[in-house]
């Protein structure tokens, strides 16, 4: 990881995990202890909040001058520079900031900021603003790392997130296509003229489960016909806050930052050669290179996701598609459908979370794996086979 010094100098160091852990959440919340560690002397393993308050007391901790707006986005500017997070989460951070610099808070001096001053600006956004209760989370999370990361780096004693206990991550039920809705979705889909783009982007999420960023950012160098498997490497972020500097959309590696491999089965690599025959035909007799976009334009340029979704919108409102909770079916909603069945036709939890790109398979189950009524019946049905054994 990469910081400054005293002296403003960028530093680099780097953090060994070790090999027992393997979510996500444990090797980032070793990495951000180990952080916390960096510049300290190592006889002086943990600093204690009295500790922190007598430093400040003592003239070690300054008085840091810093707003809460500047605080945030001083910490998301170098968590940029030093490449901790992505252009697209940038501007997603970006967004969320705003919400602070609408608020009196954004204005007061970090080191004034009380922890009531902090609940107000979270009931505020509830009760005047109207957000649900992820949104409110998410800013939260935001203006909780941000006074961590001034701890870390010494640039504050105080901080009013500490006792402050985060709002619970609301799932809802997953609105996914499921057998009972297939055949809506099926009659739709054959409306799409074969080997057009969505014709394409609409058969790609139903058999892979891919995101649309995914599919947007796809190329024919990722998709192997022969073999039966598509290679998913990379995805396009969008970046609002740079855009008097760079286009709105990028290329960028995948969510995970992983690369995983889905295989095809023989009806989605029927759909892509002809999708490759058509391409053909807009090239007017050039065949696409591997670095032609599967369902980007002629001059190799590829579709922006925010394209997908609104002409899927549209799509799925003039066919009526609902999904299994009854609302309008979304295009992420394919993706949720997939993991659903492919769990309810018995795959097992590695595969599919393997598939759909997750790094912890309890995100599978906790995300799209929503009840079947007709597994639960099945299960239940197993079990009475085995009832009799063991009974005294």
């Amino acid at each position: 990881m990469k910081y400054r010094d005293a002296k403003g100098a960028w530093r680099q160091r780097t953090c060994l995990v070790p090999k027992r852990l393997t979510s996500e959440r444990s090797i980032r919340r070793y990495v951000d202890d180990w952080w916390g560690r960096l510049d300290r002397p190592s006889t002086k393993q943990h600093v204690s909040t009295e500790e922190k308050m007598h430093d400040a007391e003592s003239g070690t901790f300054p008085h840091s001058g810093f707003t809460v707006v500047e605080m945030i986005r001083f910490m998301l500017d170098d968590k940029l520079t030093s490449g901790v997070i992505e252009r697209s989460t940038y501007s997603k951070e970006m967004t969320t900031l705003r919400r602070v610099e609408r608020h009196p808070i954004g204005a007061m001096d970090i080191d004034s900021v009380t922890e009531a001053d902090c609940l107000e600006f979270f009931r505020h956004l509830i009760r005047d603003r109207g957000l649900c209760i992820n949104s409110v989370r998410v800013s939260q999370l935001q203006l909780k790392s941000a006074y961590w990361y001034f701890l870390r780096e010494r640039r504050t004693a105080n901080n009013p997130m500490q006792f402050i206990k985060l709002f619970p991550k609301q799932r809802p039920v997953p609105n996914a296509v499921t057998r009972n809705e297939s055949l809506a979705f099926f009659k739709a889909a054959g409306k799409l003229k074969e080997g057009s783009r969505y014709h394409a982007v609409v058969w790609l999420a139903f058999y892979t489960g891919m995101r649309e960023a995914e599919i947007a950012a796809l190329q024919w160098r990722n998709v192997d016909m022969e073999t039966g498997y598509i290679n998913v490497c990379q995805s396009i972020g969008k970046d609002d806050a740079h855009r008097e500097v760079y286009n709105d959309t990028y290329l960028k590696t995948t969510k995970s930052r992983n690369t995983r491999i889905i295989p095809l089965n023989p009806i989605l690599i029927d759909i892509l050669r002809k999708r490759f025959q058509y391409q053909t035909i807009e090239r007017n007799g050039v065949e696409p290179s591997a670095q032609t976009f599967v369902v980007g334009f002629p001059d190799d340029r590829y579709i922006r996701p925010q394209s997908i979704g609104v002409w899927w919108g549209r799509f799925s409102k003039n066919n009526n598609l609902t999904g299994n909770q009854g609302r309008r079916l979304k295009f992420h909603d394919i993706r949720h459908g997939f993991a659903t069945n492919m769990l309810s036709e018995g795959a097992d939890v590695n595969s599919v979370a393997s598939i759909m790109g997750h790094s912890d398979p309890s995100i599978t189950l906790s995300l799209y794996a929503s009840p079947d009524t007709q597994a639960i019946k099945t299960a239940m049905n197993t079990a009475g086979l085995f009832s009799g054994f063991g009974a005294a």
